[in-house]
């Protein structure tokens, strides 16, 4: 299967996705590619964390995780993210609607 121009393989169990989020949106979706990355708009506002915790739950609930096996790396005040996620089997990226 080929990997979404936002995923990297980092290692058998581990993908890196470049994520740009819409903090503060009318409602949570996916909205595409923006800059290589999957664009994210965030009910959730850019204060106290509560953005970076629902990408992880979102993330999580999509790729059916366990929300542990999402951890945000970089990005954590910044609107473009990286985040690995740890998973046994490649998941399918369809649910990515790009």
């Amino acid at each position: 299967m080929t990997l979404p121009e936002f995923v990297t393989k980092i290692s058998e169990t581990v993908y890196e996705l470049r994520i740009w989020v819409q903090p503060g949106a009318n409602r949570s979706c996916q909205a595409g590619i923006h800059d290589q990355c999957l664009k994210l708009k965030l009910k959730s506002p850019p204060v106290d964390n509560k953005a970076n915790k629902e990408i992880v739950s979102s993330l999580a609930e999509m790729l059916n995780l366990r929300p542990r096996d999402v951890r945000l790396k970089k990005g954590h005040k910044s609107r473009r993210k990286v985040i690995h996620i740890t998973i046994e089997t490649e998941p399918d990226w369809n649910i990515f609607e790009t």
